[in-house]
């Protein structure tokens, strides 16, 4: 079990990553953003939010966790920046 959990985290961590670079290149995300920091930051923020709305209201709100997303996002921007 311990050792498939791996994989997977390591598939997704390599499927972030490539986004992120992608959205680097693409100037969609500042050219000065620590992709690896960031990358660790959403897998932590995404296991966070799926345990969080397993339990429900108000916290687990699909429109609160939407907007906790949209937040992190946000603060890649090259505007922002």
């Amino acid at each position: 079990q311990a050792a498939r959990f791996a994989t997977s985290f390591s598939s997704w961590r390599d499927f972030f990553t490539a986004r992120c670079t992608e959205a680097v290149a693409d100037g969609e995300v500042a050219a000065d953003t620590d992709t690896a920091a960031a990358v660790d930051e959403l897998q932590n923020l995404l296991m966070g939010t799926q345990i969080t709305a397993a339990f429900g209201r108000p916290e687990g709100d699909v429109d609160r966790l939407t907007a906790l997303l949209d937040r992190f996002i946000a603060r890649f921007s090259p505007s922002v920046q």
